[in-house]
């Protein structure tokens, strides 16, 4: 009898840590897609840029709608005056703004 308690006991045990990984699964799972949501929503793309500027260290290209951004380059970037560019941008989650969106990179067509 003292045996059936045990195996009982380590059987409910056995679910009790199945259940707890399932919920974390879950959980987790959530969560991720939660924050996919998140950097979809505040990540954007400015198609057919054109670049006006290339500096040692910083290049300025313009969008469609006459805005101009800029951003750090390095020793290995491609982009020359002239290019067309893809620049994905961040929006500092302020959509009522465009004057702090941020370019994260920058992609040449």
């Amino acid at each position: 009898m003292r045996n059936n308690r045990r195996n009982k006991y380590e059987v409910e045990d056995r679910l009790t840590i199945v259940e707890a990984l399932q919920a974390f699964v879950v959980g987790l799972v959530f969560f991720i897609i939660i924050g996919a949501c998140g950097y979809v929503e505040s990540h954007y793309d400015r198609k057919d840029c054109t670049v006006t500027v290339v500096r040692e260290d910083y290049a300025v290209a313009e969008d469609t709608l006459g805005y101009t951004w800029s951003w750090y380059i390095t020793e290995d970037s491609d982009v020359a005056v002239g290019d067309t560019v893809t620049l994905h941008m961040f929006t500092a989650h302020t959509d009522n703004t465009i004057d702090d969106d941020e370019v994260v990179d920058v992609r040449v067509q």
